[in-house]
């Protein structure tokens, strides 16, 4: 098989591997989903003019995530999430920014989980909506 072909063999093979991935969500899923662990399980997005995170939450209970400001990395993050009675608890154990050191926590709580979007209510108040991603 030639170079040019293989290469497109795999890219479909990635394509078909990431709908299958999703197909939990994608396919008969209606309405809320129940706020639990397995719920938020995955890659979660968000995106304004000028930033974009990402973030992937594993079943094992870590955590690893980037921020990007104009297509730049600008902070890189990860550590260990846990949930309880609704509030989603972040335990950074590697941080990039001085301001937000390894060691330091926080909490976001979970407004509503749908098949396709999470929304949150931080600790200062503001809130936001991530959507699923591949990550």
């Amino acid at each position: 098989m030639s170079c040019k072909y293989y290469s497109a063999a795999l890219l479909l093979i990635g394509l078909l591997f990431s709908q299958f991935a999703d197909a939990k969500y994608s396919t008969n899923c209606k309405g809320p989903l129940p706020i639990n662990e397995e719920s938020l399980y995955g890659g979660w997005k968000e995106s304004n003019e000028r930033h974009r995170s990402f973030v992937a939450l594993n079943k094992d209970g870590s955590f690893k995530g980037r921020i990007e400001t104009n297509n730049k990395v600008v902070w890189e993050f990860a550590g260990t999430w846990t949930l309880k009675a609704g509030v989603l608890r972040w335990f950074y154990t590697a941080s990039s920014l001085k301001g937000i050191p390894a060691g330091t926590t926080d909490e976001d709580k979970i407004l509503e989980i749908t098949c396709t979007s999470m929304s949150y209510q931080n600790i200062g108040g503001r809130t936001g909506i991530s959507y699923r991603a591949d990550i």
